[in-house]
């Protein structure tokens, strides 16, 4: 499996792949495995080629909350490998799939080498902060119905199926409610015919029917392509 089905790793000269590749390493992650813990130091850096990654944050309870979904566009610690070096989040893997891990210190060297790779790191960050900002608004203002169906076709989106690999109780930590309150909407969109429920997933049966019942938030900032001049200065030390 090519390192380039990774989108910030296709920024990435062949050239100067060749530089880092033997200190790079392809792996195969299973559901349910962590690779990356909260407070923890960065020592590696994480580019899924294939399954979902969720990036949970925690509280100072030790309670986690899955805030976002991470897919073959992205990487797991690139941000913080260059700054603090330690894990401000917990990166989980939701779907079984293969990953490059690069150790951080190759990773920084690559991003100081590279004025592509150095721009698509920019511009990832920067879609995910306006993501970020656009969740707290979606949260305020949308109703879960629309938030749960907005998260559904996400899910499809990065694993490119009609299934979405998710169990009630992970969505209701995404949403921020009760289980209870996911079951209710879970069953309403069953009765309309709009989804099927299986043990551990959800199959969509009428993804027009579902994308109507989203709120408009998906279409907004679904790690579309867009053009962002970034500056090649370095902002990260190797």
């Amino acid at each position: 499996m090519s390192w380039r089905r990774n989108t910030l790793l296709a920024a990435v000269a062949p050239e100067e792949w060749d530089e880092v590749a033997d200190r790079s390493g392809f792996e195969i992650i299973k559901a349910g495995e962590c690779l990356q813990q909260s407070g923890e130091e960065i020592e590696q850096v994480y580019f899924p080629l294939s399954g979902v990654l969720t990036v949970g944050a925690e509280t100072v309870e030790g309670e986690i909350v899955h805030v976002a979904l991470l897919g073959k566009e992205g990487g797991l610690g690139v941000l913080e490998a260059c700054g603090s070096r330690q894990a401000h989040a917990q990166g989980q893997v939701l779907v079984s799939g293969h990953v490059v891990r690069l150790p951080a210190e190759t990773y920084r060297n690559l991003y100081a080498a590279s004025a592509n790779f150095r721009g698509a790191i920019h511009e990832y960050t920067e879609t995910m902060l306006a993501e970020a900002r656009l969740s707290i608004a979606c949260n305020a203002l949308h109703s879960v119905e629309m938030r749960l169906a907005k998260t559904l076709l996400l899910l499809t989106d990065l694993t490119g199926t009609p299934v979405a690999p998710v169990t009630q109780e992970l969505l209701s930590q995404m949403l921020g409610v009760q289980r209870t309150t996911v079951s209710a909407v879970m069953s309403s969109l069953q009765k309309r015919g709009l989804i099927e429920r299986r043990r551990g997933a959800v199959n969509i049966l009428d993804p027009q029917g579902v994308q109507s019942a989203a709120c408009s938030c998906r279409a907004t900032l679904a790690f579309t392509a867009r053009e962002i001049q970034t500056s090649p200065a370095q902002i990260c030390g190797a």
